[in-house]
């Protein structure tokens, strides 16, 4: 009978008939409780006793119907206040072996088992899982001031999510939109893999979110003040630049990131409306997202640390979109620069290492410049975190520094980019060397591509 009654309601609200059917299967199956992103961390880290948790509700073929005549309205979803406990229920909830998100979504079909290990602790069950998390956290978890549940901090982080909620509440209707959806694809880059998925992400911007389904009827009759254009005009931005609150005073020059901001506002220049989003709003729909999409690799990288780096972060973002003004202290930036990509454990001391360390070499000022300078160290806080030593998170710095000399490009114009998968406990052992043995012995390699400033990382015979 509550069957009938579901179905008789999908027929008289088309537009949420796929909202009624999610909920109704989500009370049934008694999901509405379910913690899921405490459910995803548990079994990744082969915690929970039902490892198939995501995989074991399957519809009975009555069910199947009702879901096959409404799964187009999939749009629909985000239009709602709990849109991210529809999508997890979307991943529950299955017609024979396919999710119900992945009938709804080639996206997601594409990602969900593409995993990755290391920190990445969502990501060990399925991209999917770490892109429903950052749905989550961007538009739930921050939007109401409430912490996960699926970490115990060693501090009280309550202060951090209300701080993020009060970023949350002045936006308006539209940036809490561009949430949910910038959310929701900031990773369709992976499809065509991992490596610069950003990148690869920007021309399938407009792909993915027409295939979501979202009208501009609907917009309009949502109140979110944006044209189909415009929208995906930000969700380009965002999708391409969706790490750049953490690549701030980390793997990034400030020069770049001021180039890239500046190039953001350009692709906005075409409207008013999006100018004026920029000025006001864009840094924290940046900053929400950038931030969730951290805590979606694994909670824990959430310390009191990184949160301060973050607020830094946002008021450098926001001093370069009202100004232009980028520039700072080189010296305290580049130190500053490796700090951030250390564990927080090594942070304290970090700064009296790095001195030590740089003042016993020839010509140390140059490793001052490279640090600040150096356009882009992309997955240095993969390579260097697993380092858990300062020291060798120096040396490693240092070779990038002496191999960056012998291009004879300046600084500024090279990018470095590190092996995604590289052997962090054979890179350990060689930094145990002085930077000049490792270089005369080639333990570290490097390929140059001079067109692009680019200088591929990995290690010989690794």
């Amino acid at each position: 009978m509550v069957m009938c009654n579901c179905i008789k309601s999908i027929d008289g609200l088309k537009k949420k008939m796929l909202v009624n059917f999610l909920r109704h299967i989500g009370n049934k199956y008694g999901l509405e409780k379910v913690r899921f992103e405490k459910k995803a961390r548990d079994i990744a880290l082969e915690k929970d006793d039902n490892p198939c948790f995501f995989e074991n509700m399957t519809l009975s073929k009555e069910e199947s119907n009702v879901f096959l005549a409404c799964k187009e309205a999939f749009g629909t979803l985000f239009f709602e206040k709990d849109a991210p406990y529809l999508l997890w229920v979307s991943k529950c909830l299955h017609v024979e072996s396919c999710t119900l998100l992945s009938i709804m979504s080639s996206y997601i079909r594409s990602i969900q088992t593409t995993k990755r290990g290391g920190l990445n602790t969502y990501k060990r069950i399925g991209w999917d899982a770490h892109v429903l998390y950052v749905c989550q956290l961007a538009s739930s978890n921050f939007a109401e001031g409430i912490p996960s549940c699926a970490y115990n901090w060693n501090f009280d982080v309550q202060y951090i999510f209300d701080y993020f909620k009060n970023v949350y509440i002045p936006l308006s209707k539209s940036s809490r939109f561009i949430i949910k959806i910038g959310s929701f694809l900031h990773d369709i880059g992976v499809t065509l893999g991992v490596k610069d998925h950003e990148e690869k992400g920007v021309p399938l911007t407009e792909k993915y979110y027409k295939e979501i389904g979202i009208s501009a009827e609907s917009l309009t009759v949502e109140g979110i003040a944006l044209t189909t254009d415009e929208i995906i005009c930000i969700i380009c931005a965002i999708v391409g630049n969706h790490q750049i609150i953490n690549q701030i005073s980390a793997e990034a020059s400030d020069r770049y990131i001021y180039e890239k901001i500046s190039t953001i506002k350009q692709s906005f220049s075409f409207s008013t409306c999006l100018m004026e989003l920029f000025k006001v709003e864009f840094v924290d729909v940046m900053l929400l997202l950038a931030t969730a999409d951290m805590m979606a690799v694994d909670d824990s990288l959430l310390s009191v640390e990184k949160f301060e780096e973050l607020v830094e972060a946002r008021t450098f973002l926001q001093r370069i979109s009202n100004n232009g003004d980028y520039e700072r202290e080189h010296q305290k930036y580049g130190v500053k620069r490796l700090i951030s990509l250390l564990p927080d454990a090594n942070k304290k001391d970090a700064e009296k290492i790095i001195f030590s360390y740089i003042h016993s070499q020839e010509n140390s000022h140059s490793l001052y410049e490279f640090l600040y300078n150096v356009k882009f160290i992309s997955y240095a806080m993969a390579a260097i975190k697993p380092l858990n030593d300062t020291l060798k998170s120096i040396k490693l710095i240092d070779w990038c520094k002496r191999i960056a000399q012998t291009v004879k490009m300046p600084f500024s114009d090279l990018i470095f980019k590190f092996d995604t998968d590289i052997d962090t406990e054979k890179l350990g052992r060689i930094l145990v060397l002085d930077v000049k043995e490792i270089i005369e012995l080639g333990l570290i390699n490097s390929s140059y591509d001079k067109d692009n400033g680019i200088i591929e990382v990995n290690i010989n015979g690794g």
